[in-house]
């Protein structure tokens, strides 16, 4: 199974805003089930730096905590995730700013979306399974 992690944020606070998307592909699952993954796409440097304030910086001294999973269970036609965050699970476009899951349940074939328990602004990961071909 091939696993595609789309990333995208929301903003209340334009009406004509307009999301960055961005699709990170984990084809081999095996291989990072029990390690935690961070999005490239949120690293700008292959050695682990960012660009913070203008500056290039290890992510360690930036602080800046960035989403990550961990694959916790391997199925047949689904995984269990862990989050590093609580994330609201939900595709109805409300977000539970109470939530405190960490723990979610991917199935093939269905997308997920994950949003952050933020008010006014927040990012959205939409997990996808699917089979490899």
């Amino acid at each position: 199974m091939k696993l595609y992690v789309e990333k995208s944020s929301w903003s209340g606070w334009s009406k004509d805003y307009k999301p960055n998307v961005e699709t990170e592909q984990f084809d081999n699952l095996k291989n990072i089930l029990h390690c935690e993954s961070i999005l490239k796409t949120s690293i700008t440097h292959s050695n682990g730096e960012i660009e913070y304030n203008g500056k290039t910086t290890s992510i360690s001294k930036a602080e800046i905590k960035f989403f990550s999973f961990t694959i916790m269970e391997l199925g047949e036609d689904y995984i269990v995730i862990k989050t590093n965050c609580p994330m609201s699970k939900g595709n109805d476009g409300t977000i539970n700013l109470h939530s405190n899951e960490t723990t979610f349940r991917v199935e093939k074939g269905k997308k997920m979306k994950l949003t952050t328990t933020t008010m006014d602004a927040g990012d959205i990961y939409t997990f996808e399974l699917i089979d490899s071909e």
